[in-house]
């Protein structure tokens, strides 16, 4: 109840229930998150790297210069090689408290 109660009025509001209800079984299912690491990892050596990254988050709208792809990559590298493996972006994807 707690985890799902984000705005902490003691009931489960509509959007709560939604938002609950689409972590749960659709949003962070195995082949989502499968499907989203992959787009990222274009070499598909299992590592997404500041390269890869920015290539995937540039166009022409919206281009990431080099700090803030810096910034986002250091975020998930949790084993500080310079690169996000799949269980970081897991990790990153799902968020602290995990898929509750």
């Amino acid at each position: 109840m707690e985890v799902i109660d984000s705005n902490q009025n003691g009931l489960i509001d509509y959007t709560e229930f939604i938002a609950a209800c689409m972590n749960s079984y659709s949003y962070l299912k195995e082949n989502h998150l499968r499907s989203a690491f992959t787009y990222f990892d274009k070499d598909g050596n299992g590592k997404i790297t500041k390269t890869e990254l920015k290539n995937c988050l540039t166009s022409e709208d919206f281009t990431l210069n080099e700090e803030q792809v810096e910034h986002m990559l250091l975020g998930v590298d949790a084993n500080d090689d310079g690169e996000i493996d799949y269980e970081e972006f897991i990790d990153m994807m799902i968020g602290p408290d995990g898929a509750k």
